[in-house]
């Protein structure tokens, strides 16, 4: 009798493997949340965009301006009048500081100087654009104008991966 019992038994059989799909409930919430936070990040990313939109076509418009003084198709003046009022719609417009509006001359490049975080506008070469642009022939550095110019709109360009500041 043991032997019929032995005879009856079969061979030992591997389980089927566990089926790939569904997943597990713990899989699916982890799903959902990486989709939420690629879906808050891209969100993020498109504000910090579009907020800095303003400055990328600041950027944009200087180096037009530029090119037309390199090519001779304004004056200097007409040049210092484009790039402070860049300048001032950059400020105002693209930063939300409406409290510069009004202001001119020293006060203008002290707020220049505090943005840019030196004093190249107020005794620098940026000192060109507080009275000298009303001349009738104003003599400046172009190049070294361009130059702050060009570091100071890659740098308002720049504050795009910085957090926003709050003070100034």
């Amino acid at each position: 009798m043991h032997n019929d019992l032995l005879q009856q038994l079969r061979d030992i059989h591997a389980p089927l493997p566990p089926y790939f799909w569904p997943p597990a409930p713990g899989w699916w919430l982890l799903a959902a949340l990486a989709v939420g936070l690629v879906c808050y990040a891209l969100w993020r990313l498109i504000r910090r965009w579009r907020r800095f939109a303003a400055a990328r076509e600041a950027c944009s418009l200087y180096r037009r301006v530029y090119a037309n003084l390199a090519h001779n198709e304004i004056t200097p003046g007409q040049y210092l009048h484009a790039a402070n009022a860049l300048l001032k719609r950059l400020a105002i417009f693209g930063s939300g500081h409406g409290c510069v509006r009004p202001l001119t001359g020293t006060g203008w490049l002290r707020y220049l100087d505090q943005r840019h975080g030196s004093n190249a506008f107020s005794s620098g070469p940026g000192r060109c654009l507080d009275h000298t642009r009303f001349t009738l022939e104003p003599v400046f550095d172009q190049e070294a104008l361009h130059a702050l110019l060009s570091r100071y709109f890659r740098g308002e360009r720049a504050r795009f991966w910085k957090p926003a500041d709050s003070g100034s």
